[in-house]
């Protein structure tokens, strides 16, 4: 497969704060891979800057041509005076302009210019398009294209920013936390659509059965003590994973406590159970299958 991701020895800091360093690797096309972490090691930070809206302190990372990116970020930044219709909509390519066009014309009601807006749709075959982009508004709970951004919620804005990617469908996808604001229902359309989709995904999550279902690969990002994996599960170093030789085991409906720090132990949040692992030394990133797909979703 072709490389679309190529990560060489990134490093970022904040003051004295040392987030991470030395971090190496390499994303292919269609793979999905999930980045995992104790909280303030530097995740987001290091998306932010594989998507250009941060500065490294060292290293290089570039994606390349002729793949197209889309970064979800945790908070997105729409523009307050568009409505719904209006953010959703922008157009980046051929068939969105069309149907954007499309759109415009039909609430504006002149018979000849919606007569010449249909034979472009006819041309370019986009009524299919225009279906699955209704079918993602309605998935996400969007019904109101009228409304003003700046009327929408915290997780309502999120929703659309997420649907303007998944309309859009570029090539690579980064996603910060993608379930966050969305009810399991919700969840569950958006596992099923990202997973049946021939995408290149990197995100960073804090819900597991999200992670299992969606991504192939999961990279363990380390940032103080390098610990190698034996199995298949999470590990987290120093206060985040306990210390050298611990075991931890939980069942599946969390009768024991995640480990402390690492998201994991967040009100809401889906677990599968742990099972036990065995500490030693690596490098500081490092790859791994997915871990075994559990059956059954609590909220």
């Amino acid at each position: 497969m072709a490389t679309v991701l190529q990560v060489d020895n990134l490093a970022r800091s904040y003051g004295e704060k040392n987030l991470f360093e030395g971090i190496s690797f390499v994303i292919s096309q269609y793979q999905k891979v999930a980045l995992i972490a104790r909280n303030g090691a530097g995740k987001t930070s290091l998306l932010n800057i594989i998507a250009g809206i941060e500065q490294s302190d060292g290293g290089t990372c570039q994606i390349f041509s002729p793949f197209t990116m889309q970064y979800l970020l945790q908070e997105p930044q729409l523009t307050d005076s568009n409505t719904v219709f209006e953010e959703v909509y922008l157009a980046s390519n051929e068939v969105q302009k069309t149907i954007l066009n499309y759109e415009h014309v039909i609430k504006g009601g002149d018979k000849k210019e919606i007569e010449q807006a249909i034979a472009r749709m006819d041309t370019i075959n986009g009524w299919d398009y225009e279906v699955r982009i209704r079918q993602i508004l309605t998935q996400l709970k969007l019904p109101d294209l009228d409304q003003p951004v700046r009327e929408l919620s915290g997780g309502q804005q999120k929703r659309v920013a997420l649907a303007k990617i998944l309309i859009t469908e570029p090539d690579f996808i980064i996603l910060d936390e993608p379930t966050n604001h969305l009810d399991v229902e919700m969840i569950e359309w958006l596992e099923e659509y990202l997973s049946q989709r021939s995408l290149t995904i990197f995100m960073v999550t804090h819900d597991r059965y999200f992670l299992d279902r969606v991504c192939d690969e999961i990279l363990e990002m380390e940032k103080l003590q390098h610990l190698p994996l034996q199995g298949q599960l999470f590990v987290f170093p120093g206060e985040a994973g306990g210390t050298a030789g611990d075991t931890i085991e939980r069942d599946r409906e969390g009768t024991q406590p995640p480990p402390q720090g690492t998201g994991l132990d967040e009100p809401g949040c889906r677990r599968p159970a742990l099972r036990n692992r065995r500490h030693g030394s690596t490098a500081s990133m490092n790859w791994r299958k997915k871990p075994p797909i559990p059956s059954g979703r609590t909220s």
